[in-house]
């Protein structure tokens, strides 16, 4: 395999990115899907920027085309991500404008019909 670039991200920041809790992320470290190391008492995990190829790999037609498609689906789903953070900051932003007190009405007195 060729080496794998990465970033080396906090469980937190690492959950974060892939859309899962912490929990799983220790659990796929545990079982070895993901690279991880301790430093300073924190964990930190290393997301890979790249995907790994074994050498040659991207000789053949089909495995280049794959390439290519999963590039093109990373850069739609980064897109797709930036869309949702914009929606929901303005979500955010007409719900505190939606949000008022509430104005209570007085309170209403008995009165007579013929007064």
């Amino acid at each position: 395999m060729d080496t794998v670039a990465g970033t080396w991200l906090t469980i937190g920041a690492a959950a974060a990115r892939l859309g899962v809790s912490e929990r799983t992320l220790r659990r796929r470290i545990a079982d070895g899907e993901l690279t991880a190391r301790k430093q300073k008492g924190r964990t930190w995990v290393l997301m890979a920027d790249t995907i790994a190829t074994p050498s040659g790999a991207t000789d053949n037609p089909d495995t280049a085309a794959l390439l290519a498609n999963v590039a093109q689906l990373t850069d739609q789903v980064d897109a797709l991500r930036g869309e949702r953070d914009f929606l929901r900051a303005a979500l955010a932003q007409a719900l505190t404008l939606t949000q008022r007190p509430a104005i209570e009405a007085p309170p209403r007195r008995w009165r007579w019909p013929w007064q």
